[in-house]
């Protein structure tokens, strides 16, 4: 399940609090891995957390964060992920590039 969250600017110490906290637990967004950027190269205001994970860890997330983030529109959530993957892609073949 891919979800993208959106917080704002002035949120963003606390947002970022979360997700670095109990990094050692079972379930931690550490552990999960999450991708927490800046929302304007995505045409959003503030800043996005971008999680792919199982809808047991989506439910703990959004408890973890309460009110602090807006979920993105399904929509919005597929055209996220499309430029992260290719984000990721494009890093990938640079080391291969490198090291290859």
């Amino acid at each position: 399940m891919k979800v993208v969250y959106s917080c704002s600017t002035d949120l963003k110490g606390k947002v970022e609090s979360i997700l670095q906290k109990d990094t050692t637990e079972k379930i931690s967004f550490a552990r999960q891995g999450y991708d927490f950027k800046d929302g304007k190269t995505y045409g959003v205001e503030g800043w996005i957390i971008y999680l792919e994970a199982d809808e047991d860890f989506i439910k703990w997330a959004e408890e973890q964060f309460g009110d602090l983030v807006k979920k993105l529109a399904e929509d919005k959530t597929n055209e996220i992920a499309l430029s992260i993957k290719q984000e990721k892609d494009r890093a990938s073949e640079g080391f291969g590039n490198l090291f290859g």
